[in-house]
């Protein structure tokens, strides 16, 4: 299956997981704040090489989304990219 960005509610799933259990503080150094930063970046990025924007988009958002703590955090990414399936299906869809 092949997704194009305006097919993502964006919007709805950035609610969806900031509201999710187990969601830390706001402003944490890598919090949602730090997603934003890491989303205009990764867009900016995305328009000189040709990525694709809304993977782009859904990588910001779920990178660091299930950190344990601020430092050292092993298997934060696997724990993003799990967080990220139980999404998958229903807000989004990607091929794999």
């Amino acid at each position: 299956m092949t997704t194009k960005q305006h097919s993502i509610d964006f919007r709805r799933l950035w609610l969806a997981v900031t509201q999710a259990p187990h969601h830390r503080d706001p402003y944490s150094a890598h919090g949602p704040d730090h997603w934003r930063r890491v989303e205009r970046n990764g867009c900016i990025l995305a328009a000189r090489t040709g990525a694709k924007v809304h993977v782009v988009r859904l990588f910001a958002l779920f990178h660091d989304s299930r950190r344990e703590n601020e430092g050292w955090d092993p298997g934060h990414g696997e724990r993003g990219a799990d967080f990220a399936d139980t999404f998958r299906g229903h807000l989004f869809d990607l091929s794999d």
